[in-house]
C-alpha cells in the first residue's frame, strides 16, 4: 500500500544493501502494477525507507539502487506533475532536460557502479520519473519544487469560462478554464 504521510515521505533514505535489494524491488514492481497512472515508484512510499526505486520503461522496469544526480543541464518548468502519494494533486515543477545519475548496479553477486544519462524529449516520461524518484531518497517531495509562473497577460475577450491563456491543461490533457488557473490569482 502506497503511504500518503508526507512527514514519513520527508526522511532521507538509507542506502540499501544488496541483501535487500530484491525483496524490496519485487514489492515495488508489484505494487506499481497495481497503478494504472503511475510511472514510477520509491520504496520509502511503500514504507521502506531506503534508496530503492522503480520505473516503468515500455515493456519493462528501470531500478535505480542508491542511485544520486551528479549532472543536471537545461532546466525547465514541468506542468502538472503528480505523485501516487498525493492523489490529485498537480504542480509545475523545476525538472532538467537532462540529467546524469550515478547508480549501483548488480554484478557477480556485488554492487558496481554505473553512470547513466537520460534526455527530455518531451514525451517521454522516464527522465522526469528518474529525477523525482531520487527526489524521494532525499526527503523532496514535488512540493518542494514547485514552481509559480506568472499568470498570463489577458485580452480584454478572455472570460472566466474561456482556456486559460498561460497553456496549463488538466490531467486529461483538456486546457483548464481561466477560473479555475489564472483566474483565482488576484491581478
Amino acid at each position: 500500500m502506497i503511504t500518503q504521510d508526507l512527514q514519513f515521505l520527508r526522511q532521507v533514505s538509507d542506502p540499501v544493501t544488496i541483501g535487500e535489494v530484491d525483496d524490496i524491488v519485487h514489492k515495488l514492481e508489484k505494487e506499481l502494477n497495481k497503478c494504472n497512472n503511475g510511472v514510477g515508484l520509491s520504496a520509502v512510499q511503500i514504507g521502506i525507507p531506503k534508496r530503492v526505486s522503480v520505473i516503468k520503461h515500455r515493456d519493462s522496469f528501470i531500478h535505480l539502487i542508491n542511485a544520486k544526480v551528479i549532472e543536471e543541464e537545461e532546466p525547465f518548468v514541468f506542468v502538472g506533475e503528480g505523485c501516487l502519494s498525493m492523489p490529485g494533486v498537480f504542480v509545475d515543477t523545476q525538472r532538467y532536460k537532462q540529467v546524469t545519475i550515478s547508480t549501483d548496479v548488480i554484478r557477480d553477486d556485488k554492487f558496481e557502479e554505473e553512470e547513466w544519462l537520460f534526455y527530455w524529449d518531451g514525451t517521454e516520461l522516464t527522465p522526469i520519473a528518474i529525477q523525482h524518484e531520487i527526489d524521494y531518497f532525499d526527503g523532496i517531495l514535488i512540493q518542494d519544487r514547485e514552481i509559480i509562473v506568472a499568470p498570463a497577460i489577458l485580452s480584454s475577450k478572455t472570460g472566466r469560462n474561456d482556456p486559460c491563456p498561460c497553456g496549463k491543461k488538466k490531467p486529461d490533457g483538456k486546457p483548464l478554464k481561466y477560473k479555475k488557473c489564472c483566474g483565482k490569482v488576484s491581478h
